[in-house]
């Protein structure tokens, strides 16, 4: 089934509360690193009345590897529990954060996958992550390339250096799909 698309806060806002209203307890935010899924799920969460956890709040700082490998799992674990032992429910926002909930055994009853659009209606990062490689070593091998291309365009431009969470955004779409897999997507024009 494809996901519902939406690009207006209010419209998100009412479909998130109605599945509160129909027992809805984990609300999941997904999508690329940087398109204000943070401003949004803050915003959406004082409009609802939800609790609200980022992930970044527990990533383990100065590593080096899968970014889903670094989140403290036993802070999230409680932070999420003592959530859920309240009433109502808890919106967890970030990148990977599938992949992450699914490490805690929880699968979200709704799923918000955050797009970055361009003219209004094209995918921006869709290249980015899927490409035309045939495989994610492929797909992995092309983001390499072009990094050390760009880098040697720009060798003091800062950011052009490969870029792990890059990386394993790519991996992440490739196995769990959430920008296919998710109940909504919303898009996002950032005028930048």
């Amino acid at each position: 089934m494809e996901p519902t698309s939406l690009t207006s806060q209010e419209e998100l806002a009412a479909i998130i509360r109605t599945a509160i209203n129909n027992s809805a307890r984990v609300i999941a935010i997904d999508g690329m690193d940087g398109l204000g899924k943070t401003t949004l799920s803050t915003s959406l969460a004082a409009t609802i009345g939800c609790r609200m956890l980022h992930l970044d709040d527990f990533v383990q700082k100065n590593q080096d590897g899968f970014y889903v490998d670094f989140i403290d799992y036993e802070t999230l674990g409680q932070a999420l529990e003592t959530a859920m032992s309240a009433p109502g429910s808890v919106l967890v926002e970030g990148v990977c954060v599938l992949a992450i909930l699914d490490r805690l055994g929880v699968s979200p009853d709704l799923h918000v996958y955050v797009k970055e659009l361009m003219f209004g209606y094209l995918w921006h990062h869709k290249d980015k992550l899927y490409g035309t490689a045939g495989t994610l070593e492929e797909k992995l091998a092309q983001e390499d390339e072009q990094n050390r291309l760009s880098a040697e365009l720009e060798p003091d431009a800062e950011g052009l250096a490969p870029d792990q969470l890059r990386r394993d955004l790519i991996r992440y779409h490739w196995h769990f799909h959430p920008d296919k897999n998710a109940d909504i997507v919303f898009g996002i024009t950032k005028l930048e």
